[in-house]
């Protein structure tokens, strides 16, 4: 492998791990979205107690 193949696969890696880090941290924020929202929904979908 020639040094212009290794600096390739080298930039290559730094794109790829980059794209990573961005996908866990869209993950991360969909995570606690969808954490809130089915909090909200649970609390929304209890029944109201009755005076009786």
């Amino acid at each position: 492998m020639s040094s212009t193949d290794i600096n390739s696969v080298k930039a290559q890696l730094d794109r790829l791990w980059k794209q990573r880090e961005e996908l866990i941290s869209i993950y991360n924020k969909w995570a606690d979205q969808y954490k809130v929202t089915t909090r909200s929904e649970s609390n929304t979908l209890q029944p109201k107690p009755t005076s009786d």
